[in-house]
């Protein structure tokens, strides 16, 4: 067991066929302006084309871990679909009760993501530990409406996709998957509907801290949490750090291939300071050997004027 203080991530989401608008008060981002659908979040998931923006060309497929395996998550969202096609609601009208299908926009799936607050992407036995505990929980908790968990090895941290169903009814409401939308449709009074809805996603917390996090030793809480942003804003945080890191680089290389001409010139300039001392060197021996030479035929010079030595001997 790591000694590192680590905290607890874990969220959960509903998705509906269609879109809906959010509502200008409720966006976290102004670039949020409407809802993701069932398929946009497999579409994250599974990394396809135009989905992976916040992970750019490191993009991974999924890993594995329980149920539907990610190549089957395009087949479960149209099983889902049409279930939730042939679904019917009841309403209230002058009195008379109706039925009709149920609205495209009633959430019909519950994606959750528990995150391993690790940065490195390392296989160890602490992991697949958390692995198994995330899984038990969410069978103990969802049963057989857990229908599949994948794994990212792409992004900040390791962290697994959840996904859950009613078989095609609504995950909200009463007797919902979501503990937070359950808990507002509880509430009679409407203006408490909002804080009815924080307690159950509170509770989801506790559920996950209670079963995932305490066995880990984690907190349930971070001591310096980060504040919450929205989706889009994040991104473009992430993307400037990664721009900013990349000039960095660029100007760190800038700076080594400087250094390295610079180097070059000195050893060019070292290398003809060198060929110099050897040309002088050579000048000098030249030199030294004419001094020499001119020593020489001074001497004879001077023993033939004395007698010393006869000029015309082929020895001279």
């Amino acid at each position: 067991m790591t000694t590192k203080p680590r905290a607890q991530f874990y969220s959960e989401r509903v998705f509906a066929r269609a879109s809906r608008p959010i509502d200008a008060r409720l966006r976290k981002d102004p670039s949020g302006s409407r809802t993701w659908t069932t398929r946009d979040i497999v579409a994250e998931i599974l990394r396809d084309d135009g989905h992976f923006s916040h992970v750019g060309s490191d993009a991974q497929p999924p890993v594995p871990i329980y149920g539907y395996a990610p190549e089957r998550l395009h087949e479960y969202i149209d099983a889902l679909e049409v279930l939730a096609s042939r679904q019917v609601e009841t309403y209230t009208r002058r009195g008379k009760t109706h039925t009709r299908a149920m609205k495209s926009t009633t959430p019909i799936l519950l994606a959750a993501v528990a995150s391993y607050p690790e940065p490195s992407m390392e296989d160890t036995a602490e992991r697949r530990r958390w692995i198994e505990l995330v899984v038990q929980a969410s069978k103990a908790r969802f049963g057989k409406r857990l229908r599949s968990i994948v794994g990212h090895l792409d992004e900040n941290y390791f962290h697994l996709h959840l996904l859950a169903d009613n078989v095609g009814a609504p995950v909200g409401g009463l007797g919902g998957l979501h503990m937070g939308h359950a808990a507002a449709a509880a509430e009679p009074v409407k203006s408490l509907k909002g804080e009815a809805y924080r307690r159950g996603c509170s509770a989801v917390q506790d559920w996950y801290s209670e079963h995932v996090a305490k066995p880990m030793g984690w907190a349930r809480m971070s001591p310096a949490p980060r504040p919450r942003v929205g989706r889009a804003k994040a991104l473009r945080e992430r993307q400037a750090e990664i721009e900013a890191m990349e000039a960095d680089l660029r100007a760190r290389a800038q700076r080594v291939a400087l250094a390295e001409a610079d180097l070059e010139a000195r050893t060019a300039r070292v290398n003809a300071s060198w060929a110099q001392v050897g040309d002088a060197a050579e000048k000098l021996t030249v030199l030294r050997y004419a001094i020499q030479d001119q020593s020489a035929l001074e001497g004879r010079m001077e023993m033939i004027k004395r007698g010393q030595m006869d000029e015309d001997n082929p020895l001279f």
